[in-house]
């Protein structure tokens, strides 16, 4: 569905005008939505630039010589050799000497009998044949008798300001679904079978008492016994040692030339200033198609855009008419003016804009 608005005037009165056949309509509709023509505003666009105010340059810069200080070692004392005489190292070590030899004694383990439970078979197991009968199922099919279809239905506009109500109407497009006829038929499911069933074996228990470990005759190992003794063991001879004694040094600093003077050209880049301004993009007066609010959902939203318009100050508190529509839609064309958006409607870029979402 869709609405056909022509602006007349820059003041906030609008006339909807029902156009005759040949008049232009939104491309591509959707079916349930409405559209309206709606004045679009000046477009302007800032922009930056760069302007030069001072070109670049080159200047001669002198650099003074650099000194660095250095350490340097100076010999004090020469190096010498010297024999020193290391002693011998001993350590207290523990030792295991036996006493008493390993023995093997025998000890008797009588058998161990247990009483266990038998299974016997009574009756062994068999397999008997069953019938299983067929499963069916009743399914629903839909056949399409006619395909969906589109029409156009004309419907008068609720805000519409001219005496004659027949000069503003809107077009509904709206959509015819499909017929369809539903038909009922038994479906096989499972086919009837014929399926073997196991009937198990009988069994009897009875008890009887079974030997579980027979007599035998265990080992025993007697450990041998040992006697711990202290005594000492050499580790390391005594020796001679050639100790070297370094030569000393003295540490010496001072200031050596590091770099000589010189001079060298520095490259002055050029100075910029960065300038703002606004030009126009696209010049105003025409209008486009642009999705509106269509009839059922206009009355609330009314409502929605009205206090949002008194919170922003487009609608005095003090002379708010609630439900007021042509209050609420001159405050509305203010507020699309002073930000650029399509005026006259209630499209959904300016709801967008207001913070409403629908």
């Amino acid at each position: 569905m869709f609405m056909l608005k022509k602006r007349i005037s820059i003041l906030p009165i609008f006339l909807t005008v029902f156009t005759v056949a040949g008049q232009d309509f939104p491309s591509n509709p959707e079916p349930g939505r409405c559209y309206a023509k709606c004045y679009i505003p000046e477009q302007y666009e800032t922009i930056t630039e760069q302007v030069l105010i001072k070109s670049a340059y080159k200047k001669i810069e002198e650099i003074p010589a650099s000194y660095k200080t250095v350490e340097e070692n100076k010999l004090i004392k020469e190096a010498v050799i010297r024999t020193e005489i290391i002693p011998a190292e001993y350590k207290t070590i523990e030792e295991q000497i036996m006493v008493k030899p390993e023995r093997i004694e025998y000890e008797e383990i009588p058998a161990v009998y247990e009483e266990v439970e038998q299974q016997i078979l009574v009756t062994p197991s068999s397999i008997k044949y069953v019938e299983v009968p067929a499963v069916y199922e009743t399914v629903v099919e839909y056949l399409e008798t006619a395909p969906p279809t589109n029409k156009w239905e004309k419907k008068p506009a609720t805000d519409c300001t001219s005496n004659n109500p027949k000069d503003c109407l809107l077009w509904c497009n709206v959509q015819v679904p499909a017929e369809n006829k539903a038909i009922s038929k038994q479906v096989l499911i499972t086919p009837a079978t014929i399926q073997p069933v196991e009937i198990p074996a009988e069994y009897k228990t009875i008890k009887e008492k079974v030997l579980k470990t027979p007599a035998s005759t265990k080992q025993i190992i007697i450990p041998a016994e040992y006697k711990t003794i202290t005594k000492q063991v050499l580790v390391k001879p005594a020796e001679k040692k050639e100790i070297v004694e370094p030569a000393v040094y003295q540490n010496i600093t001072r200031n050596v030339l590091d770099q000589p003077a010189r001079t060298i050209e520095i490259e002055v880049p050029a100075q910029y200033k960065t300038i703002t301004k606004t030009i126009l993009k696209e010049k105003s007066g025409y209008s486009e198609w642009k999705e509106v609010l269509c009839d059922t959902e206009r009355p609330s939203t009314l409502l929605q855009v009205q206090e949002v318009l008194i919170k922003k100050g487009y609608i005095l508190s003090d002379r708010v008419v609630v439900g007021d529509e042509m209050q609420t839609m001159n405050a509305l064309i203010k507020f699309q003016s002073d930000n650029n958006l399509p005026t006259g409607q209630l499209d959904f870029e300016t709801l967008s804009a207001l913070g409403i979402h629908l």
